[in-house]
C-alpha cells in the first residue's frame, strides 16, 4: 500500500505494512516555487515516486486529501501535477472508498468492481466535507 500525505505522516508509521515509497509525507514533492516550478531535485523526486508506484503496484493508494479554503487545490490536485501519476492511478486504479478526507484507490487486479472514475472534480465534494461517490456508472 501506499499513503500519500502532506501533513499526516503518522497512520504510515503505525500501519504494519511495507510502503510503496520512502516518502513519509508528499509535501516536497508537491511544494512549487512562487513561480509555480519545482526544483531540479523536486522534478527527480516526483519521478522516482510516480516510478517506485508503478513499480510496486501497491494493492491500495490512499491519498489524505483535507478539505482546503476555496479555490485552492487539494492534495489529490496537486499530486495530478506529478508526471505520470494522474496516468498511472487511471490506468491501473479505481476509486475504491472516501471514508472522511482519505481517497482510497484499489489496483483493478485486485478488484472486480468499476474502473477508476474519470470526473475532473470528484474530490471536490470531498474537499467541501461531504461524501463524493464515483456516478460513472
Amino acid at each position: 500500500m501506499e499513503l500519500a500525505s502532506v501533513t499526516s505522516p503518522g497512520p504510515r508509521w503505525r500501519i504494519d505494512r511495507p510502503f510503496a515509497t520512502p516518502y513519509t509525507t508528499v509535501l516536497t514533492l508537491i511544494t512549487a516555487l512562487p513561480d509555480g516550478t519545482f526544483t531540479p531535485y523536486q522534478k527527480i523526486w516526483q519521478e522516482e515516486y510516480v516510478d517506485s508506484l508503478r513499480s510496486k503496484r501497491p494493492k491500495f493508494y490512499i491519498v489524505d486529501n483535507p478539505a482546503v479554503p476555496h479555490n485552492e487545490p487539494t492534495t489529490l490536485d496537486l499530486l495530478y501535477k506529478l508526471p505520470g501519476l494522474k496516468q498511472w492511478l487511471q490506468e491501473d486504479y479505481r476509486t475504491d472508498t472516501i471514508i472522511g478526507n482519505y481517497v482510497l484507490f484499489e489496483h483493478v487486479s485486485e478488484s472486480t468492481e468499476l474502473p477508476f472514475c474519470p470526473m475532473n472534480d470528484f474530490a471536490s465534494g470531498v474537499s467541501e466535507g461531504g461524501f463524493a461517490p464515483c456516478f460513472c456508472f
